[in-house]
C-alpha cells in the first residue's frame, strides 16, 4: 500500500521547515540605550543581552529598551545626570 502526499501539503511542510531553520538574526529588533554622553541611541540585535553587549559606548548604568517603532521620539534625547 502506498500513500501519496498532495502537493500543497508538501509545499506548506517545506515552508514550515524553512522558517524554522532561518538564522537568529532574522528576528532582530531595535533597542534604545543611553550612551556615555547621555544621548539616547539605538542598536539592532536579536536579544536584549546581545544589545547590551554590542551597543557602542553604552553607559555603565544603562540597560536597553525594546522599541516597537525605531523612529520613536525618545531617540536623540539627552538624559540628565550623566
Amino acid at each position: 500500500m502506498t500513500y501519496s502526499i498532495p502537493l500543497p501539503k508538501t509545499i506548506i511542510g517545506t515552508l514550515l521547515v524553512a522558517a524554522g531553520l532561518m538564522p537568529v538574526w532574522a528576528h532582530a529588533a531595535t533597542y534604545a540605550y543611553v550612551h556615555q554622553t547621555g544621548e539616547v541611541r539605538t542598536v539592532v540585535a536579536d536579544a536584549p543581552m546581545v544589545a547590551i553587549m554590542i551597543a557602542p559606548g553604552i553607559d555603565e548604568h544603562s540597560g536597553v529598551l525594546l522599541l516597537i517603532d525605531p523612529s520613536d521620539t525618545i531617540v536623540g534625547d539627552k538624559v540628565s545626570g550623566m
